[in-house]
């Protein structure tokens, strides 16, 4: 017993934690930042320990966006109700996507049982990788984008065929999503090629990880990706485009000391009897235009910290 009242010992126990650790005092500096917390959100402990929570994007907001602080902030209300508190939240990753978490906030009381900050842990929810997996036999098969790792045109289009047969003969629903990420020409005239990659990688990334598993995400053209939402109705289809376009407009990566973003269109449809491949497709697009026109015009990139 009398080892595990080193610190060094302690220590050592946190950092082998799979799940990310942080503690906060009651100003909300961050004072541990554990190995753990820098692989799921891609800040190192030095970027961290010693600022304000909310200036790195902790998970603990359920809103889209994180600041300012909400109310219902966990951290807050593990301090008021001086027990933990669980739930789920959005951290922005450090290569600007945005990424959902489960994460716990447990009060930290000192030897005379007043709080004096908070222990956060979160968790990633992601599955090991497996080597064997069919991404391999893709990439293998050219059947995967080069640069945003996702099924390439030739396969999304084979995956529409499927899910179209697939909603003929079992009536199963789904729907597509159509996106496009406006002025990636533009963005790459004036940034270059790696930093149109690096955004066009944190947005590919932000969808891939706000939908079920079971979807799909796969890079359409240049500036075009396309999701197949199975299982989705018609009805379910408009809140999860609702709930898409929140999360990629908070999308950024850093460049040259400046956050740099683009705006992002989305048209959607549902699966039809009638449908082929082409009407789908054609419908989704023309969702696209009319979400486009009904929106204020934007300079398609911002920047700031």
């Amino acid at each position: 017993m009398q080892e595990f009242q080193d610190w060094e010992v302690c220590r050592s126990i946190l950092e082998s934690l799979p799940v990310g650790l942080c503690v906060v005092d009651l100003q909300k500096r961050v004072v541990f930042w554990s190995k753990g917390a820098e692989r799921i959100t891609g800040y190192l402990r030095h970027e961290v320990v010693g600022r304000d929570c909310l200036s790195n994007t902790l998970p603990h907001c359920d809103k889209i966006k994180s600041q300012p602080c909400p109310a219902n902030c966990p951290i807050d209300s593990a301090v008021r109700a001086a027990q933990p508190v669980e739930g789920t939240g959005f951290i922005h990753h450090k290569n600007g996507h945005r990424m959902q978490l489960l994460f716990a906030a447990v009060p930290i009381h000192n030897a005379h049982g007043s709080i004096i900050g908070v222990a956060k842990s979160f968790d990633d929810q992601r599955l090991p990788v497996d080597p064997e997996h069919r991404e391999e036999t893709l990439k293998l098969s050219g059947l995967v984008d080069e640069v945003t790792g996702l099924p390439n045109h030739a396969m999304m289009r084979s995956y529409l065929r499927e899910s179209l047969a697939t909603f003929t003969e079992l009536h199963v629903p789904f729907a597509i999503v159509h996106v496009r990420v406006d002025g990636l020409d533009h963005f790459r005239s004036n940034f270059g090629q790696r930093a149109a990659t690096s955004i066009l990688r944190a947005i590919t990334q932000t969808l891939v990880t706000a939908l079920w598993k079971t979807d799909l995400v796969g890079r359409w053209a240049d500036d075009r990706l396309l999701v197949i939402l199975n299982g989705c109705t018609e009805n379910a289809v408009q809140s999860v485009c609702r709930r898409l376009s929140g999360l990629l407009a908070d999308d950024g990566i850093e460049w040259w000391g400046e956050i740099r973003s683009l705006a992002v269109s989305l048209g959607q449809t549902s699966a039809r009897l009638e449908d082929t491949v082409e009407l789908l497709l054609l419908r989704a697009e023309h969702s696209l235009e009319q979400n486009s026109l009904a929106l204020p015009a934007s300079a398609g990139e911002s920047s700031g910290n």
